[in-house]
């Protein structure tokens, strides 16, 4: 199965010893454009960078989720991957980071109140993704190399997808249930129900997800895939001027 390819710059790391909180444009500096799909826009960023990530952004509900998290590494890292996203989403609709208000649905997904712009975010290990749309419910994976413990109970619980390896087919998986609004735990209810090259096709009961392989580019050995939701689309309605600003938002990022 062929994979998304682009062509690579050479990716700067945020200096790791950091301890003071990060600056908006040392953020926005470190994420790259990796691929766009129709109106999927999919970004990477590092999120391997200690101290404080711009607390004052991020909502009260973030920082009790971030005290729960150990070791304090892990923690930096989910921080870092939320303001990414932040600036992603502001630069998007025009607002500064902190104005950006981040909503949970009743099924645990993120969404922006009264704007219907789709987002999904993953990190894992030292790198974190972003994918984005204007008409699509949208789910983004990315997962760091590495040797599961017990293989054959993963391989089980994921569908038959030919000719990818394990995580692969666990990232197509689980961007596929991101995209419908699902935890991991539906993940032994999907099926796939067409492919197509590189597009798969997956069900969940009567809610359908395309997901494809993406290529991680600023870290090739990590796998990666996003998908959209098919079954249902929204339309994108101006607010204020997020529609005009949106292609600029998007064309200002440097292409990995």
């Amino acid at each position: 199965m062929t994979m998304l390819s682009l062509s690579c710059r050479t990716y700067p790391m945020p200096n790791l010893r950091q301890t003071s909180p990060l600056a908006e444009s040392t953020v926005r500096d470190s994420i790259v454009r990796l691929d766009t799909w129709g109106d999927v826009s999919c970004f990477g960023f590092p999120v391997g960078v200690t101290g404080q990530a711009c607390p004052e952004w991020l909502s009260a509900e973030e920082h009790d989720r971030s005290k729960r998290i150990e070791p304090v590494a892990a923690r930096g890292r989910f921080l870092v991957a939320r303001c990414a996203l932040r600036v992603l989403l502001a630069d998007l609709l025009g607002r500064r980071p902190q104005e950006v208000r981040i909503d949970i649905s009743l099924a645990g997904k993120p969404f922006l109140p009264g704007h219907p712009l789709h987002f999904s975010l993953s990190h894992c290990g030292d790198w974190g993704a972003v994918a984005i749309s204007t008409s699509h419910e949208v789910g983004i994976d990315i997962e760091a190399p590495r040797k599961l413990r017990y293989p054959s109970r993963f391989d089980q619980r994921l569908p038959n997808i030919p000719d990818l390896d394990l995580l692969a087919r666990w990232t197509l998986a689980e961007s596929a249930l991101k995209s419908l609004g699902l935890g991991v735990h539906a993940i032994g209810g999907l099926v796939v129900a067409d492919q197509i090259d590189v597009e798969t096709l997956l069900a969940h009961g009567k809610m359908k997800s395309r997901a494809r392989p993406l290529d991680f580019l600023p870290c090739p050995t990590y796998s990666a895939a996003v998908a959209l939701r098919t079954d249902i689309e929204t339309v994108f309605e101006a607010v204020g001027n997020a529609t005009t600003l949106l292609p600029s938002g998007l064309a200002s990022y440097p292409t990995c």
